[in-house]
C-alpha cells in the first residue's frame, strides 16, 4: 500500500470492530470503528519505528492501526 491509498478496516480474527489509536499526546483512542470502514493510508507511524503501525485518516480524524488491520480497496486512491 502507498500513502494516499484508500483502505478498509478489518480484523483478522473476524471481529466486527477495530480499535483505532489516537495521534495526539493524550493517548486517547479514536474508539472502535466497524470493520469495513474506509480510511486513507497516510504512512508509517512516526512514533512507533520498527513496529507495523500505520497512520490513517478516518472521517477527518487522524488515528493509527496495525498494518494487519487494514486491506487495500482495489484500484482506489484518495485525491486532494
Amino acid at each position: 500500500m502507498k500513502d494516499g491509498d484508500l483502505v478498509e478496516l478489518k480484523q483478522p480474527d473476524g471481529d466486527d470492530l477495530v480499535d483505532v489509536g489516537g495521534m495526539d499526546k493524550s493517548g486517547f483512542n479514536l474508539g472502535a470503528w466497524p470493520a469495513g470502514t474506509l480510511a486513507v493510508h497516510l504512512g508509517r507511524h512516526p512514533g512507533k519505528p520498527g513496529e507495523p503501525a500505520i497512520v490513517v485518516l478516518i472521517d477527518g480524524k487522524l488515528g493509527w492501526v496495525w498494518d494487519y488491520e487494514i486491506r487495500p480497496v482495489t484500484g482506489a486512491t484518495a485525491s486532494a
